[in-house]
């Protein structure tokens, strides 16, 4: 179970990068359309949010 997890978090945070590259590649090129841009703003924030809750949970784990 905890290696599914493992993986999980490791997802996230690829796809959390790849969206940060693919919006900073369309602003100077234009190739993606409205659709995907929100489709990878949405997946973008859905990943930072899952790596901030990480975060604090291993921020829990190590002051107990």
């Amino acid at each position: 179970m905890v290696t599914i997890s493992l993986i999980l978090k490791i997802i996230s945070l690829f796809i959390a990068g790849l969206c940060i590259i693919l919006i900073e590649i369309d602003k100077e090129r234009h190739i993606l359309n409205t659709k995907m841009k929100t489709i990878i703003a949405i997946l973008g924030i859905l990943a930072f949010i899952y790596s901030l809750y990480m975060l604090w949970k291993i921020i829990t784990l190590i002051r107990k």
